[in-house]
């Protein structure tokens, strides 16, 4: 199986050039949406170098913590909490049974954020993840597949994650455009001739000890694992001052059969100096090799220096790395089921959970689990039991996907809603966007019924009918004391070198234009606003903005306009998908019968997250509009005891 290795080499100039040209601003963005997180990063084989490398670049980019993650580790810890967490699943094909089960289980334990980078188009890994509404990037790489050991996969993926990282930073990319220039301007085959020469001498030796250093700690595992992966020999890892706490004691006793790889760097020149010096030379063959880097771009050179360090190990030892003969136990293991779908969390846990922020078996052990069952129960009690005449719902993130917010709804969502109308009901739409909405909503939206339905522009501000337009004068500009908001926000020079502020009366949206933090984006808002500008203006946020509200302006002006059409013993359903403080639906949810397709509040008496497992977005309230069932202008809520709308 496989391709020869010099094959794969042989593309990776072109793979470079590709990579470093390559648009990663849709990368960048979801990775600018993560950097209030901590990160997990998940792979196999050669993703799992990949995975290493996106751990030190969003630590050395965000100042968060990162882990690395194989899919057992992950599966392993499944009573780890990830609601405030970024999981990033990379695989180079996107169909080994190892990521598949990995990302069923990082998905029912509903991250934050799940963000997937695959080498293939159309792979089961991206089906899985996209309908969990993640964040997914396929990138094959322009040379094809990689043969056994990933190679241009590798290098592409740490390329486009460098690139990405760069650009959350504000900063450009500072690589060269050709490969060539990042070897020291030689061509890869006589790169990888230099470094077949410096090498030689390390290969009549079983063991190879491996030394590096921070910025080439990716390329040493990596190198350990095509080592391994390939037959070609036992390596040793340490960085330059782990291998004093023990494992130099390997050397004592077996120099004869030893010989030792330092990658060294222009950071660790003089530590990887006074170290090796100390070494028994002249018992253990010692070649350096250097790279005159530093940072991150050391990091993607040695990355690519050490596959010619395995295509040197592989001419001395007789084995072609990219087509080794694999035995049929191999596929047997590769192929091995092991994460077999276990029980998941039933609908209850997950709502508990959600809603208290904290694992059943400590809620258990506190003794409040019977306290929040209570409260699960009386909400749902009273939704079966409430005819509901009106359903108010968000927009964004609720009814439209993220993924798609200006593409308008999708078919089975528009479905649903028609036959909400056609039963008599009345709709009323939240949403903090403007005329885009009832354009979208005119399409789809029956238009005999086109007087039923009211939209709350601007987060409420402006409430009106799907047939009536809106009046642009009354758009334009902002009432007291939103101007001078607008002016303390236009002054900030942060909020002005990363926003862009779009003014409508009752309303000022602060739109990212460059990949920061939403929780971010919204502390720096508010709390210029508390300090600068104290009045009885709100703030609340979306996935995509930060929102300033006029006095008295809410999502919940639309549900009172709406009661207004509504018998006295007919109710509202709200549904929303940010009601968590200071999310934009939190007012909306305030009101007794209301779901959430995504966060929650505190608050025991509503807004409850009844979705099952892993499901949300626009996912989840399609769900509960299936559970709605409709008779003469009323609709009553069904859930199965066992199964979650």
């Amino acid at each position: 199986m496989g391709k020869p290795f010099i094959r794969d080499l042989q593309r990776l100039a072109r793979t470079y050039e590709w990579a470093t040209g390559h648009d990663v601003s849709p990368l960048a963005d979801a990775l600018g949406r993560g950097v209030g997180r901590s990160l997990i990063a998940v792979g196999s084989g050669g993703s799992l170098t990949a995975a290493d490398f996106a751990c030190a670049l969003h630590q050395g980019h965000t100042g968060r913590l990162a882990r690395v993650a194989t899919p057992l580790d992950l599966v392993a810890e499944s009573t780890q909490r990830l609601e405030d967490v970024t999981v990033m699943m990379l695989s180079a094909g996107g169909r080994n049974p190892d990521v598949m089960g990995a990302t069923r289980s990082a998905c029912t334990r509903e991250p934050r954020q799940l963000l997937v980078l695959c080498g293939a188009i159309g792979s089961p890994l991206a089906d899985l993840a996209l309908s969990y509404d993640a964040d997914v990037f396929e990138y094959p790489p322009p040379g094809g597949k990689d043969g056994f050991l990933a190679t241009n996969t590798l290098i592409a993926f740490s390329l486009l994650l460098y690139r990405g990282y760069r650009a959350v930073s504000g900063l450009p990319s500072d690589l060269p455009p050709k490969l060539s220039q990042l070897l020291d301007g030689v061509e890869v085959e006589d790169a990888s001739a230099a470094v077949d020469n410096e090498c030689r001498r390390l290969w009549d030796r079983d063991t190879l000890v491996v030394l590096h250093g921070p910025s080439t700690r990716s390329a040493a595992l990596d190198l350990e694992s095509k080592f391994t992966e390939g037959a070609l020999g036992t390596v040793q890892l340490a960085d330059f001052r782990n291998y004093a706490h023990g494992r130099h004691h390997w050397l004592a006793k077996r120099a004869s059969s030893s010989a030792v790889l330092a990658l060294v760097t222009g950071e660790d020149e003089d530590l990887a100096a006074r170290t090796l010096a100390l070494l028994p030379r002249n018992e253990v063959p010692i070649v350096r090799l250097r790279v005159k880097q530093e940072s991150f771009v050391a990091s993607m050179t040695s990355l690519v220096k050490i596959m010619f360090v395995v295509a040197s190990a592989g001419r001395a030892r007789g084995i072609d790395p990219g087509r080794p003969s694999v035995p049929a136990f191999g596929r047997k293991l590769y192929h091995l089921r092991a994460f077999s779908p276990r029980a998941t969390r039933s609908w209850e846990t997950a709502a508990i959970e959600r809603k208290a922020g904290e694992p059943i078996a400590t809620l258990e052990t506190r003794g409040e689990l019977e306290k929040w069952r209570d409260a699960l129960n009386s909400f749902v009690d009273t939704l079966r039991s409430t005819n509901f005449g009106a359903l108010v719902l968000d927009y964004d993130g609720t009814i439209c996907d993220r993924h798609a917010r200006f593409r308008g709804l999708d078919a089975p969502v528009a479905e649903q809603l028609n036959r909400l109308l056609r039963s008599g009901l009345v709709l009323g739409i939240a949403t903090g966007r403007g005329k885009s909405v009832r354009k979208d909503l005119a399409v789809c939206l029956e238009k005999r019924y086109h007087h039923r339905v009211w939209i709350g522009y601007y987060n409420g501000g402006h409430v009106r009918k799907l047939d009536e337009d809106l009046d642009p004068l009354q758009l334009e500009g902002s009432d007291d004391p939103l101007p001078a908001v607008q002016r303390a926000l236009a002054a900030d020079a942060w909020i002005s070198a990363h926003t862009k502020i779009k003014a409508k009366r009752m309303q000022l949206s602060v739109v990212r234009c460059a990949p920061v933090s939403e929780t971010v984006l919204w502390e720096s808002v508010a709390q210029l606003i508390a300090t600068e500008v104290p009045n009885a203006v709100s703030v609340v946020r979306s996935s995509h903005s930060v929102d300033v509200l006029a006095p008295g302006v809410s999502k919940r002006s639309l549900v009172e306009r709406v009661r207004r059409d509504l018998p006295e013993e007919r109710a509202i359903l709200c549904i929303g998908d940010r009601g968590r403080w200071p999310g934009n639906d939190y007012s909306l949810l305030q009101e007794p019968c209301s779901l959430s397709a995504d966060e929650v509040s505190p608050d025991p008496r509503t807004c409850w997250n009844l979705a099952t497992p892993g499901v949300r977005g626009v996912s989840a309230t399609l769900r509960y509009l299936r559970a709605l069932t409709v008779k003469k202008g009323t609709a009553r809520f069904t859930i199965n005891e066992e199964r979650a709308p």
